[in-house]
């Protein structure tokens, strides 16, 4: 086998497989440009957001390599963390919420996130509940 073999043959067996889990690197777009190799397989990659010195890609850059779902399972709980951070050293430094209060989803946004009125209607015999109109802590 050629040099130019081998260094292919030792690529595609990095490759990841069906069913891997692909850590985001420096490297990824160079080593998992799958769109080719890998047709008809529903290949999946969890992106990473850690703090390690890692090129970021878009889900469209994914995509292109030939990805079909990109998951970021903790960058949601990275940016909640650093809210909650922030309203603790706010709690601290003021003694209470009003600083955060612009930070803050209102009910009726919580509400309209999650679809709680679509649950309320499943059952006629739960009152629709009614959201207070602005906050007063905002007048």
């Amino acid at each position: 086998m050629s040099a130019g073999n081998q260094g292919t043959q030792r690529c595609v067996e990095s490759w990841p497989q069906p069913g891997d889990v692909v850590e985001n690197d420096k490297s990824i777009g160079q080593r998992f440009d799958i769109g080719a190799q890998f047709q008809g397989l529903a290949v999946v990659v969890k992106a990473g957001d850690s703090c390690r010195a890692n090129k970021f890609f878009t889900a469209s850059e994914f995509e292109a390599m030939g990805y079909k779902m990109v998951i970021w399972p903790v960058s949601s709980l990275r940016v909640a963390n650093k809210a909650q951070a922030d309203l603790y050293a706010a709690l601290r430094r003021d003694g209470g919420t009003q600083a955060m209060l612009e930070c803050m989803q209102t009910r009726a946004e919580l509400y309209a996130a999650i679809g709680y009125h679509d649950y309320e209607a499943l059952d006629a015999s739960i009152v629709k509940t009614v959201i207070p109109e602005g906050m007063p802590q905002r007048q």
